[in-house]
């Protein structure tokens, strides 16, 4: 049964609306109707198929969109039982839909995969069991393998150890492997004294060919959090444990969902790792990416403000890594650096109305857009909607010579009354100044520069001078509303 739930605000956007440093916000759309979380995948006509969950509760209700790339709604279609919503890399006309049920005849939990088409009609059906319910069960994510397979991890009952699943494209299970020396999952974040494994990231890297790192927290018998990657080569044989140290001493790693591992580019020669995930740093919480060298050491990190929280790390090519930073619950930025940690640019997203329940979606797309997809919850309504931006980045088609780089954010602009800037750990402001467009003088400030309160200025275009103490300086036109 099909049927339209959700009314997309959409349109593709004017480049000098949300155009700043070389990247664009060419396409966004938005639901009207709840969504607690949302994924993007793409067909091959150019479309894309958006997954959405309705209903957390009763059935978890899923509604599957095809959208056009400018935002239009094509078609819908309803399913239940669904977490996860993925594409093959080989055939972008079927998509996966993960989910688990009960099987009431024998009281166990299944497995549940649902193969549909780019028209949003099932192909397929299958039911894998799991393990009898009411037992202690936690399941990493499913995701697909470069060569099409479907991996899932879990582990099931209070003396179970921690398993891998591996299912072929048809449904067919191919193997169902246990591996004693992987700590079992868990959601147990409390229990200070046994070994406890939180898994954040399960995947596959390109470091070598199909290498699967299973990538998670443990506590030692002192409740302290270590990071452990769990390596696995192509057969599933445990090859490899890596027990990642921070960048210096005055850090340790923290439990944090958003960990994610990563290489650059699509060469398979060993090379170096990224890793992103919360540190705690002199007592501060900070975001941070850490890259490791081929021998696990660690060799560069790019630490974040204290009042961001970590997003997803996605890398587009040899030399390209995004990174997405949530300030205050509320703002989402986007950023691109080299391998180097090198900024090439930082971007919001407009949020005027919203604060941020959940950051779901930072995906590299195949004609090297990026698509981000996040759940909102507006002032308005109460129950969240999911919002989707395309963003194009054009910096590599800015000439050498343009000035493309800023050491700082501003937000909102146009503003009304009060303009955030959020600087870095490493950046220092000395002064923040405002300029009319006759060049005289409205204001300065020289304290608390991380909010600027314009509202007793009359609307019209303003010049905004920002001074570091290293010398350097920043002009930025502001629209006053």
């Amino acid at each position: 049964m099909k049927t339209k739930l959700y009314t997309f605000i959409t349109g593709l956007l004017m480049a000098a609306c949300y155009t700043s440093y070389g990247q664009q916000i060419v396409s966004e759309f938005a639901s009207t109707a709840p969504s607690y979380y949302c994924e993007l995948v793409e067909a091959s006509d150019g479309n894309f198929i958006i997954g959405s969950c309705i209903d957390l509760y009763n059935g978890r209700k899923y509604t599957v969109y095809k959208v056009s790339p400018e935002g239009n709604f094509l078609i819908s279609a309803d399913f239940n039982n669904v977490y996860d919503l993925l594409d093959f890399p080989s055939d972008p006309n079927i998509f996966l839909l993960s989910g688990y049920e009960i099987d009431d005849t024998d009281n166990t939990y299944h497995l549940a995969l649902t193969f549909i088409d780019a028209e949003l009609n099932t192909i397929n059906e299958v039911s894998i069991p799991i393990g009898e319910f009411g037992n202690d069960f936690w399941d990493g994510n499913v995701f697909v393998t470069p060569n099409d397979e479907i991996i899932f991890p879990y582990s099931i009952g209070p003396n179970d150890v921690f398993h891998i699943m591996r299912i072929a494209k048809d449904g067919a299970l191919l193997e169902d492997k246990a591996f004693p020396a992987i700590p079992r999952g868990t959601w147990d974040f409390t229990h200070a004294i046994a070994p406890v494994a939180f898994y954040s990231d399960i995947n596959v890297t390109d470091k070598t060919p199909l290498t699967y790192h299973c990538l998670g927290f443990s506590k030692n018998k002192d409740g302290e959090a270590m990071l452990v990657n769990y390596v696995l080569d192509d057969h599933l044989n445990l090859v490899e444990c890596i027990e990642y140290t921070p960048y210096d001493q005055n850090s340790t790693f923290e439990f944090d969902y958003n960990t994610f591992i990563s290489t650059l580019g699509t060469n398979p020669a060993l090379k170096p790792s990224y890793l992103s995930s919360s540190l705690n740093y002199n007592s501060a919480m900070l975001p941070a990416i850490v890259k490791y060298d081929t021998n696990n050491q660690p060799e560069a990190i790019r630490k974040f403000s204290s009042y961001a929280t970590p997003g997803i790390m996605a890398t587009k090519d040899e030399n390209t890594i995004y990174f997405t930073l949530t300030y205050y619950g509320a703002f989402i930025f986007i950023i691109r650096l080299d391998g180097n940690f090198d900024v090439a640019w930082n971007f919001p997203l407009p949020n005027p109305t919203s604060s941020v329940n959940a950051l779901n979606t930072v995906k590299v797309l195949r004609n090297g857009d990026i698509a981000i997809g996040v759940c909102l919850y507006s002032y308005s309504n109460e129950q969240p909607i999911f919002k989707f931006f395309i963003i194009r980045d054009n910096y590599d088609a800015i000439p050498e010579t343009a000035t493309v780089k800023r050491s700082f954010n501003l937000y909102p602009n146009p503003v009304k009354d009060q303009l955030s800037l959020i600087f870095t750990d490493d950046i220092e402001p000395e002064s923040v100044e405002l300029y009319d467009l006759s060049s005289r003088l409205v204001g300065t400030k020289r304290n608390g520069l991380e909010s600027i309160d314009i509202s007793s200025i009359p609307a019209g275009i303003y010049i905004l001078h920002v001074t570091l103490k290293d010398g350097t300086s920043y002009y930025e036109k502001i629209m006053k509303e």
